[in-house]
């Protein structure tokens, strides 16, 4: 169902996944979906669409070869800022698609939204594919914290994002999270803006309980 939106943010949307085929999703052809974003249910209006084997936004097609692994975990990270006609998806830290996509000019004013996430399995392919998500995270900017084991950022560490509970100019609460990483007792956190920008040194902290988090 469409979402009910508050503030002035319509056109920006970052999405973050963890994502487990329970085998290859590509060997089955077809284009399935890993995520669809669109502004209107009846598929007319701006309509973005990342699959296995390329991304698509209006006239655009760009592809690739998924680099995902099998039955194993793999993160996936899709921001849409169409205010910058802008589209980027990646997997596990690497860039996969970098385009230009732009709004629907007669849907302006109306929010993008996610419409389907995971894998859209077809309708005579795929049928024994076993598809696993986890730790799901949809914000209308790209300001979000994360947890990792690494105390330099990079584009290609390994990250959690992290629930959120507040976050005020002085102050960010959030929820611990039972996840993929491994990590030891020291743990660093990063915050990224809405713009992008992340601290280039992790915050450390002591984390006792880290050692179960899986």
């Amino acid at each position: 169902t469409k979402p009910k939106m508050t503030g002035t943010v319509y056109d920006t949307l970052y999405v973050s996944w963890w994502y487990k085929p329970g085998k290859s999703v590509t060997d089955e052809g077809g284009s399935n979906k890993f995520i669809r974003v669109w502004d209107d249910t009846n598929g007319t209006g701006t309509r973005i669409s990342w699959t296995q084997m390329h991304l698509t936004c209006g006239t655009l097609t760009d592809w690739y070869t998924w680099p995902g692994k099998i039955a194993d975990w793999n993160h996936h990270e899709f921001y849409v800022n169409l205010a910058d006609k802008k589209v980027v998806a990646k997997v596990n830290g690497k860039v996969i698609h970098d385009v230009v996509c732009e709004k629907d000019p007669a849907q302006s004013g109306k929010p993008i939204y996610v419409q389907v996430l995971g894998f859209d399995h077809g309708s005579t392919a795929y049928q024994t594919q076993t598809t696993s998500l986890d730790d799901i995270y949809i914000g209308n900017t790209q300001a979000r914290a994360l947890v990792s084991a690494s105390s330099r950022w990079s584009t290609s560490i390994q990250t959690e994002v992290l629930p959120i509970k507040t976050w005020t100019a002085g102050k960010i609460e959030t929820e611990t999270i039972s996840g993929y990483l491994r990590l030891n007792n020291q743990v660093y956190i990063y915050v990224v803006d809405k713009d992008g920008n992340v601290n280039a040194n992790g915050f450390k902290v002591n984390c006792p309980f880290c050692p179960a988090m899986r």
